[in-house]
């Protein structure tokens, strides 16, 4: 099994209302990506000094991985969504 964490962080100038978008549009992939086993999207609730935003998600492998990340519909989000708010990402997979 494959574990993806991505952390995000928003430029500045991101309003309420594109930080919502994004939050809902990444919520509606499991639905649209058949690959997706587990999918957690979560606000930091704590240090405002961290990330603002965590997506992990869950793969039976690392082909189905690939497929979520190369999925038009995760693609769609990343580029038009989050792209133009996003300041600064960190991500990683693990084997579990």
């Amino acid at each position: 099994m494959i574990r993806h964490v991505v952390l995000f962080k928003w430029k500045a100038e991101s309003t309420a209302e594109q930080r919502a978008a994004a939050i809902a549009e990444l919520r509606t992939l499991p639905d649209q990506i058949e690959a997706v086993r587990s999918f957690v999207v979560g606000e930091n609730v704590g240090d405002p000094d961290n990330h603002e935003l965590a997506v992990i998600a869950e793969f039976d492998d690392i082909e189905s991985f690939r497929a979520y990340s190369d999925h038009p519909a995760h693609l769609d989000v990343a580029i038009k969504t989050i792209g133009p708010i996003l300041e600064q990402r960190a991500r990683i997979q693990t084997e579990l």
